[in-house]
């Protein structure tokens, strides 16, 4: 499949594969019932926002591929309405199948190299949110995720932002359960995002994220998530 040529998927699968292993030694959980659970919720879905939206993918006819094309150069100019819409359409189009998933990469990649603070500020405040549509937070959690230095603050409050869990998460194959998975693995994304702006060429800037990810350990309250990113500022410790 193409969608696995695509690094940022396969990340996110591995990050979801890290969070079952993490659950099963923490909780005592099956990872084998955990992995189910993120396959049937996060898997699919997160796929779906990295190959839906086969309007923009390939166009039907040429002047609606130049108007596609004209709103993704100038995506830095949308209004904070026009990007809500922009947004809500996206998330809408998660369902969608049979997609041309190298285009919808290649297409994200250059919103989100375009996409101003203040946008970036809109995602994270869907992730925080208790935002009832799902695809909507993920693809907002998916894009979050390019986010770039200046917007350490906006990952470091979604990250330690509250779990939007309503009920049990701890009664099995609940609803509740599912949410905690969920929400889990968009936090995971965005520590692993962290992790990589520390790697980041710019000394400077590499070294603010390293701190700033040590600072939120300390306010992360999901053991799940502090012991998650303890281990990448561990392993950037090395």
């Amino acid at each position: 499949m193409q969608i696995l040529k695509n690094k940022y998927v396969i990340g996110f699968v591995v990050l979801v594969l890290l969070l079952a292993l993490i659950d099963w030694m923490i909780f005592g959980r099956s990872p084998v019932k955990e992995l189910n659970t993120v396959k049937e919720v996060v898997g699919q879905t997160i796929e779906q926002a990295t190959t839906a939206n086969q309007n923009y993918a390939s166009a039907t006819v040429q002047s609606a591929g130049d108007q596609k094309q004209k709103t993704i150069e100038n995506f830095n100019k949308l209004d904070s309405s026009a990007f809500a819409n922009w947004l809500n359409a996206e998330a809408k189009s998660m369902n969608d199948f049979n997609v041309n998933a190298e285009a919808l990469t290649q297409k994200y990649n250059q919103i989100t190299q375009q996409m101003t603070r203040g946008q970036f500020a809109e995602l994270a405040k869907v992730v925080q949110s208790d935002e009832v549509n799902a695809n909507k937070k993920i693809l907002s959690a998916y894009l979050l995720a390019y986010a770039g230095y200046e917007s350490l603050s906006d990952l470091s409050k979604t990250i330690t932002s509250p779990l939007n869990v309503k009920g049990n998460p701890n009664e099995p194959h609940s609803s509740a359960e599912v949410e905690q998975t969920r929400e889990r693995a968009m936090r995971v994304l965005l520590i692993d995002r962290f992790f990589n702006l520390a790697k980041g060429s710019n000394k400077s800037e590499a070294e603010n994220a390293k701190q700033e990810l040590q600072k939120l350990i300390s306010s992360i309250s999901d053991l799940y998530l502090k012991n998650y990113a303890q281990s990448k500022f561990n392993e950037l410790s090395k």
